[in-house]
């Protein structure tokens, strides 16, 4: 994110209360104590009560966070180690996470911490938590799908949050479900996201009301520092302007044939008229004949 992304990757003077801070909390980590007592880790009682209650549905439970602006994968588990839930939780959509209040450590280094301290981190009463993923340093969302079997999970991250033709920085996914008689996280792969480095609807390709090009669809030049509409005539979509416009064409067509079938049925009615009936004169004298 753009708060403090000036100072990554760079010397940093630190004050020694800041390094005393950082030091403190990769320690708490590191013996598995809580450093944060105003969130889960600080109310056991109603934590205990919470995953009893849970416990009733034998595993197939998955809890959505999202508060602490990072991404976190985990499960939480009874006594005998059988998992009582999956916790999946987003990221924030564009405010900063917790990397932000440590920026001279590296967000990789961050989440390895966070990881380790709170592997097995005891719940209370009989329940421990296990956290198997955490992403320290980007923005973006989380898409899920759920079927009977198991919840998919892919944390997508994208390049920036200050402009809407982002593009797709990566993804990891993490699957829950039950493997060899009890549920279980493990990592996963990504499943929709096939063009990572382009926007996300469509796998990279907008429809031509969305983009620059005349007809079909558009694609972004992603190689380029700033992305650019390439225009895709997609078969189908040009395919179905054609046909339209075939049909328009035939029923123009249709229409004036009408007209003028029309029009020529009333000259040839009128002209009926005129000569149904042809005065003349003959050697009879004067008299009126049929013609027609």
């Amino acid at each position: 994110t753009a708060y403090n992304a000036d100072r990554y990757n760079k010397f940093q003077t630190l004050s020694s209360s800041t390094v005393e801070e950082a030091r403190t909390t990769l320690a708490l980590s590191r013996f598995q104590v809580p450093d944060y007592f105003d969130a889960w880790e600080g109310y056991v009682a109603e934590r205990t009560r919470f995953l009893s209650a849970l416990a009733e549905a034998e595993g197939s439970v998955v809890v959505y966070g999202g508060d602490s602006h990072n991404a976190w994968a985990g499960e939480h588990r009874d006594g005998s180690g059988r998992a009582v839930c999956a916790e999946y939780d987003g990221t924030s959509v564009t405010s900063t996470g917790k990397e932000n209040f440590n920026p001279f450590m590296e967000p990789e280094f961050q989440a390895a911490a966070h990881i380790a301290g709170n592997s097995r981190v005891d719940e209370g009463e009989g329940f421990e938590g296990s956290l198997k993923y955490a992403e320290m340093a980007s923005r973006g969302f989380v898409l899920v799908e759920l079927t009977p079997d198991e919840h998919h999970g892919e944390f997508i991250f994208l390049d920036t949050v200050a402009s809407t033709r982002y593009k797709i920085e990566k993804c990891d996914a993490y699957d829950y479900g039950k493997k060899g008689g009890a549920f279980r996280l493990e990592k996963g792969w990504c499943r929709w996201t096939l063009h990572t480095g382009r926007p996300y609807e469509s796998q990279g390709r907008l429809h031509e009301s969305l983009c620059q090009c005349r007809r079909g669809t558009c694609g972004h030049g992603c190689e380029r520092a700033e992305p650019e509409d390439i225009c895709i005539e997609d078969p189908i979509v040009v395919m179905t302007q054609g046909n339209v416009s075939s049909m328009a064409v035939l029923t123009v067509l249709v229409v004036l044939l009408i007209l003028l079938s029309a029009f020529l049925y009333l000259l040839l009615k009128q002209a009926r008229r005129k000569l149904q009936t042809v005065p003349h004169s003959d050697v009879f004298g004067d008299e009126q004949s049929s013609f027609l």
